[in-house]
């Protein structure tokens, strides 16, 4: 049995799950993201999560996809149907599906909305358990405009850590 994912109003399986090659997260990394962490079936910190996400698509001048109350029940429904004990809920808002243009579009565009849940170890983690090296080098991130870093857009790259296991 696969996923249920959510898609812009609709739960659906994962196998049957698309998005507009018109959208602008796929275009433009126009968008953000926000992943909760699962434990016991139960949300971890998602007020705070839904702070950094206003924050985020206010930097960005996004609309906002849905309500909060909405997210917390699209986020409850995706745990239990998909009966995550332990894992996350990965969501991404988008500006939407528009014609390809480098103006933003229209504000009554409406918003991509996607969520996935991910059944994943994080307590017991094999990696917690025996450790790993890691070497740091300076991220050139960090010396850009301080708005840019409240902001968790799709396009970040972790090239500023790299792991050896």
């Amino acid at each position: 049995m696969s996923r249920t994912v959510y898609i812009n109003g609709q739960y659906i399986a994962e196998e049957d799950a698309k998005i507009s090659v018109f959208d602008r997260g796929f275009l433009f990394s126009d968008g953000v993201y926000e992943v909760t962490t699962v434990l016991e079936s139960k949300l971890i910190s998602f007020e705070a999560h839904l702070t950094r996400l206003h924050r985020s698509l206010r930097e960005l001048d996004m609309n906002e996809a849905c309500s909060d109350d909405e997210l917390l029940n699209i986020h409850r429904k995706l745990v239990e149907t998909n009966n995550v004990k332990e894992g996350l809920v990965y969501l991404q808002v988008t500006r939407g599906a528009a014609e390809r243009d480098f103006f933003y579009p229209d504000s009554d565009t409406p918003s991509s909305l996607f969520l996935f849940t991910q059944e994943k170890t994080l307590v017991n983690a094999p990696l917690a358990e025996r450790g790993a090296k890691v070497v740091t080098v300076e991220d050139q991130r960090w010396s850009r405009r301080v708005t840019v870093f409240k902001v968790k857009t799709i396009s970040h790259t972790l090239d500023s850590i790299q792991c050896y296991f």
